[in-house]
Formats: structure tokens, sequence, C-alpha cells
């Protein structure tokens, strides 16, 4: 429509929806809730089988604030994928695994695991994770670390862009 420079033909969106980015003209969704996040530091969190929660910083990206402390709560019901990498150190003879847990309401799933005799102080690990959770509106989601058989003297890298971030966004 020349009388609407920018304007992209068909219904345009409903009020409160979209937002119009302006030099681009496209639309983004501003109800589309998204949460990216890095770590807090945590030394000797685990490594004798403690359940570690990670504490995680405020967030870098938090559309719809919907994260507080260590927890993330779902907003509406829906399909939310949560990806979670996150560098660990200080690995010592003796530590035989890792469990990076995705803790929801509903259900606590296993991100990755990590299984092997760790012999060399200072090993680096990193725990990956990709899933799709069902959450119902008001759901909670946390996650947690543990490391076992050996001493509490394993570490959490700080920081995002460190090898320690989450991002949560609904999928669906």
């Amino acid at each position: 429509d020349p009388a609407s420079p920018g304007a992209i033909g068909g219904t345009t969106p409903g009020s409160g929806a979209f937002t119009t980015v302006t030099l681009s003209n496209r639309y983004s969704n501003t109800s589309q809730d998204y949460l990216l996040i890095g770590t807090s530091a945590m030394l000797n969190g685990t490594g004798d089988g403690t359940v570690l929660t990670i504490a995680w910083d405020a967030p870098d990206i938090d559309i719809g604030s919907n994260f507080s402390g260590s927890t993330y709560t779902a907003p509406v019901t829906g399909v939310y994928r949560v990806s979670i990498m996150l560098r660990t150190y200080g690995y010592v003879s003796g530590h035989t695994y890792g469990v990076l847990n995705i803790v929801s309401s509903n259900n606590t799933f296993m991100g990755d695991y990590v299984q092997k005799t760790f012999d060399n102080t200072g090993t680096v690990v990193m725990y990956n994770a990709v899933l799709d959770i069902d959450m119902d509106a008001a759901d909670t989601l946390t996650t947690t670390l543990i490391v076992g058989e050996g001493t509490q003297v394993v570490d959490v890298e700080s920081g995002y862009g460190n090898g320690a971030a989450m991002s949560i966004f609904l999928a669906s």
C-alpha cells in the first residue's frame, strides 16, 4: 500500500501482540517468552554426590520477566525448548560420574551424563543439554549438577560466554 510505507500485505497483527522493527520492517512477537542467562561462580559445589542447584546470574535477556533466583516459571502452558551448556572443572582422581539434570514441576530430565574415571587434577568437563519440556502455566524449572565418588571440589565456571549458559523459549 503506497499510503503506508514499509507496510506488509495482509492482515496487521493484533494490537499489543507485535512491535514493528522500524528499519527492517519486520515484526517481532513481544508476547513470546525468551531467557538467556550465564552462571554465577560456584566453588567446591559438588563432587561427593551433593546435589548442586545451579546459580544463574541476572539474565542477559528475559522477555517476559519469568526468571528469579535459580528458578524459571512458565508463563503459559506449552512446550519449552531448554538449552544448557555448563563448563565445570576441578575434577580429581576418584570422581567417576557427573549428571546435569533439568528439574521441572512435572519431572526430572537427565540432560547429560558423563561416566569416566578422572585421573588428571583440573580436568574440565562440559555438560550440554537441549530438551523440549512440556510445562503448564506456573510450572517451575531449575537445573542441578551431581558429581560423585570423590571429594566436594568440583567448580562451575562463571559468566555467559565462558562456557556456561542457559536459554529457554516457548517452542509451541
